[in-house]
């Protein structure tokens, strides 16, 4: 993007992103290529008249989608040349507020990116594709028709993107890059540990039977399955510790990724007498992540990093070589998400992912639906745009095909 920016002697670059945390990135890179230094305008300034005034003048300007939703008419008076949608996958809800201000965004040049362009369904591509090219799939429901009903418009959409995109697999763009390897850490609990598991697994069940009529809300159920996967954390705490403490010898870093704020705490309390530990989840700021990673990076006595999903995007941990998901993840693309915090250039060493697995409970079917979804992606998705029907699945599907495994399994 930025070479090509370059290349194109564009007068004025913007650039929307998803996180602040990739806003660094981005400053980070422009710097290191150019030697210029981007205006960041986001929902931290209080006042943002002098960075509108500065960005008047600077060819490059960074902002989150909440700012520039914000400001949208502001950001529009700097009249870019070039817009850059980085994680372009978030605009698939055409009717969020935040799509519809980018949708309205307009530059002679337009760049889209992502590491996945959509995660579920195809129809989730016309928002990304309307802003592109609005002439060619000007109206939702007529793309929903001609490219997502069947087998022929999923090829006639194959065939159009091969046109739209520049796919750049790992292995092309970073040859030298050390592989990486998943390993399954079954975990077994106590006979107790386990009837209480499998009592509110039976509660989850019949509740399941008796509201889920077709039109539930999939996010009730997924809550409802949240407090059922809680329930199979607790022998994992002593196994990780177990794990991390004879790992404490190695000069090697380990980063643990966790589901939940509150187990993400007690793992970096429970651990912080014994290791020089980072730790970040949500609620931390831009400015204090990016010290906490740079610290864990940089710091030869700082082994271990616990961090929510707010990391899980647009960060770099190359120092560490050892991944611990202490959750099994939903999809298969988060997950690649996560591991290419580790994973990317820069990375010397073999990267080690380890899924912490709890035996005989919903979290052996999620990590069974995610390997799935893995192996379909190395079928398809590596033959450059060869997409295939798992994208279809839902969040409601998913989900119902989890439950599935449950019942079947009792």
């Amino acid at each position: 993007i930025i070479a090509t920016a370059e290349y194109l002697l564009v007068d004025r670059v913007l650039i929307l992103t998803g996180k602040t945390s990739t806003i660094a990135t981005w400053s980070k890179e422009i710097t290191k290529h150019l030697g210029d230094k981007a205006v960041v305008i986001t929902g931290d300034d209080t006042n943002k008249e002098p960075l509108f005034k500065k960005a008047k003048k600077s060819k490059w300007v960074v902002c989150t989608y909440e700012t520039y939703q914000r400001f949208s008419e502001r950001f529009k008076e700097l009249h870019p040349e070039m817009v850059v949608i980085d994680e372009a996958d978030i605009m698939n809800n055409p009717d969020s507020l935040r799509t519809k201000a980018i949708l309205n965004t307009n530059a002679k040049y337009k760049y889209c990116v992502s590491g996945w362009i959509f995660k579920n369904k195809r129809k989730e591509l016309w928002p990304i594709l309307n802003w592109l090219s609005p002439e060619e799939y000007p109206f939702r429901d007529q793309f929903t028709k001609d490219y997502c009903m069947n087998e022929e418009g999923r090829l006639r959409l194959k065939y159009e993107l091969s046109h739209k995109l520049i796919y750049r697999p790992k292995s092309l763009v970073l040859p030298d890059l050390p592989p990486f390897d998943i390993h399954a850490i079954p975990v077994n609990m106590a006979p107790k540990e386990m009837e209480e598991y499998l009592k509110a697994e039976e509660n989850f069940i019949e509740w399941y039977k008796e509201n889920n009529q077709g039109d539930l809300p999939s996010g009730i159920t997924m809550t409802k399955m949240h407090s059922l996967r809680r329930t199979a954390l607790k022998p994992k705490f002593q196994k990780l510790y177990q794990i991390i403490k004879q790992r404490h010898q190695t000069p090697n870093k380990t980063v643990v990724f966790c589901t939940y704020i509150d187990e993400a705490t007690r793992i970096a309390e429970d651990l912080s007498e014994e290791f020089k530990i980072g730790y970040f989840d949500g609620e931390t700021s831009a400015k204090e992540r990016q010290e906490i990673i740079d610290r864990f990076n940089n710091d030869p006595q700082s082994e271990l990093l616990v961090m929510t999903e707010a990391g899980g995007k647009s960060i770099e941990l190359v120092s560490a070589d050892h991944l611990y998901l202490f959750n099994p993840v939903w999809t298969y693309s988060f997950k690649k998400q996560i591991t290419d915090r580790l994973h990317r250039r820069g990375q010397q060493r073999k990267v080690h992912v380890y899924d912490m697995i709890t035996q005989g409970t919903l979290e052996e079917s999620i990590a069974g639906r995610t390997e799935q979804k893995r192996e379909e992606y190395e079928k398809t998705v590596i033959d450059t745009f060869g997409y295939s029907s798992w994208f279809e699945e839902s969040q409601e599907s998913i989900i119902g095909l989890i439950i599935g495994d449950i019942i079947n399994r009792r």
